[in-house]
C-alpha cells in the first residue's frame, strides 16, 4: 500500500510519463519527499492543504496532455471532496488550453464510475476515462 520513492523512480524508467495514485496515496512515508513533482498526481479531490497535485500538464508527441486524477467517495473510507465537482473545474479550466484529457478515477462503485463518465462525457469531446480496476467496473 502506497509507493516509495524508489518504486516511483523505477516506474518512470520505464518510459512512463504520469503516475497516478488512489487511496494509499499516504502510505509510505517518503511519499512526502517527491508527492510534488510533476510526474505525480494526487488525487484532485484529496482535501486543498495537502500536498501534490491533483492533474499535471505534460507535451508528448508535440500535444498538450493533461492528467487528472480523481478518488470515489463510496467505500473508500478517505476524506475526499465531491469528485463531480472537482472534475468540472479543473476540466472547465483547462480545457482550452489541452489537446487531451485523461481523468483516472480510483473508485470502487461503479455506479459512482458511470455517473462522472455520463456528467462529462457530453462535455469533454477529447477525454479518455480510466477507472480503478479492482472492483466490478465497465
Amino acid at each position: 500500500m502506497g509507493i516509495t520513492e524508489k518504486m516511483y523512480r523505477d516506474i518512470l524508467r520505464l518510459n512512463v510519463d504520469v503516475v497516478t495514485m488512489g487511496n494509499h496515496t499516504w502510505g509510505k512515508k517518503d511519499i512526502f519527499g517527491f508527492i510534488d513533482e510533476k510526474t505525480i498526481v494526487r488525487p484532485a479531490n484529496y482535501p486543498a492543504n495537502n500536498p501534490g497535485n491533483g492533474y499535471t500538464i505534460i507535451e508528448k508527441k508535440g500535444k498538450k496532455v493533461a492528467v487528472i486524477n480523481l478518488i470515489g467517495r463510496v467505500t473508500m473510507g478517505i476524506l475526499s471532496e465531491n469528485p463531480f465537482l472537482t472534475a468540472k473545474e479543473i476540466i472547465q479550466k483547462i480545457k482550452p488550453e489541452v489537446d487531451l484529457i485523461i481523468v483516472d478515477f480510483h473508485a470502487e462503485a461503479t455506479a459512482e464510475k458511470i455517473a462522472l463518465r455520463l456528467l462529462f462525457g457530453w462535455r469533454c469531446d477529447h477525454c479518455f476515462w480510466n477507472t480503478y480496476p479492482c472492483a466490478n467496473s465497465r
